[in-house]
């Protein structure tokens, strides 16, 4: 075996570890959102009843509750407004969420916009989409479509940046499916490993 064989075995190697702490980790953040919406039990309180096509608008919203695991989540924003009818989609502005892990660990998720379609079961979340954990990863893209229908899958087709303990990525787009279990990087991908692994 040459030495650029042995060398593309390592990076190769490197790559694998990495990817196997860093899909996992960026499949719990998605499904802090997967879980969220509407499926979750918790205290949630509802855009007020019209009988008549207006809008409906709430300052303040916060959605405790617990995910399919029963794990402890609060999901915040700033405003929601619904225009029309109750079945218009509500459009959220500066959403967080906040998931507590059973093992003791932690995931956050903040985004300037989103917007809930009650119809489609879908969330679009849009400017500055940033994902943390304490493991020490941080991922950030511009824009998230989360599919609640079951299965639950999550998608965007804009650049995405993470980084972590076990190296930088940089790609087109993503797509997380079987309920957070298959994560993809899509378009070109580049990942940097840190020095010495």
């Amino acid at each position: 075996m040459t030495r650029e064989q042995i060398d593309a075995a390592s990076r190769y190697s490197r790559f694998v570890v990495l990817m196997r702490w860093a899909m996992p980790a960026a499949a719990v953040l998605m499904l802090l959102l997967l879980l969220v919406w509407p499926n979750a039990n918790g205290d949630v309180r509802e855009l007020p009843k019209a009988t008549s096509v207006g809008q409906r608008e709430m300052t303040n919203l916060r959605y405790t509750g617990l995910n399919a695991k029963g794990e402890p989540m609060v999901v915040t924003a700033s405003r929601a407004i619904q225009m029309g009818d109750m079945n218009a989609p509500i459009d959220l502005q500066a959403v967080k969420g906040e998931l507590t892990r059973s093992g003791g660990g932690w995931a956050r998720l903040e985004s300037n916009s989103g917007q809930y379609d009650q119809k489609a079961n879908r969330v679009l979340l849009t400017g500055q989409v940033h994902i943390t954990d304490d493991a020490g990863y941080d991922i950030v893209t511009e824009t998230a479509e989360i599919d609640l229908n079951s299965p639950a899958q999550a998608w965007g087709q804009q650049p995405v940046t993470g980084k972590g303990p076990q190296g930088n990525i940089r790609a087109n787009g993503f797509r997380i499916t079987d309920e957070g279990k298959t994560v993809v990087f899509t378009g070109r991908s580049r990942l940097v490993l840190p020095q010495g692994r």
